[in-house]
């Protein structure tokens, strides 16, 4: 655990430099007339553009999004990291017990300890994307900002 906090740490100190760098690269960019959301994802008619023309316009934004969905991603992968790490023999014994039959209750009962194993991970990965949904925020206020 100490070292998923650690990882975790260091995971939301790179987001926040990269979120501040890339704020002060790309001066001068605030919200456009949609607001804070950007553009809708679909030009009318219902054709998908994704967030081509957005990224286009506001660099800055982008760089927040990016960031952000890099410091989600590490959540996942320090939760997942967690999991396999401190319930390795719950992990071992859900699947010896779901291998032939998932709706045996023998299955249902591993799986059960599996997740009461991992639910300190999953408060971990949760309070880390806390912490990235607060610091996408804080980026996307120092765009709007500049």
């Amino acid at each position: 655990m100490k070292h998923l906090k650690l990882f975790l740490f260091a995971m939301v100190l790179l987001a926040a430099f990269v979120l501040q760098a890339s704020a002060h690269g790309h001066g001068g960019h605030g919200g456009g007339p949609d607001g804070p959301g950007g553009p809708p994802d679909r030009l009318p008619g219902g054709r998908p553009f994704g967030r081509l023309v957005d990224r286009l316009i506001d660099p800055c934004r982008d760089d927040c999004r990016t960031a952000s969905r890099t410091c989600g991603e590490a959540t996942e992968d320090a939760a997942f990291s967690c999991a396999q790490t401190t319930c390795a023999d719950s992990i071992t014994a859900a699947q010896s017990a779901c291998a032939t039959d998932r709706s045996a209750q023998t299955c249902r009962d591993a799986v059960d300890v599996l997740r009461t194993c991992v639910t300190p991970c999953l408060d971990e990965q949760s309070t880390a994307r806390t912490t990235c949904v607060t610091t996408l925020r804080a980026c996307l206020d120092a765009c709007a900002a500049n």
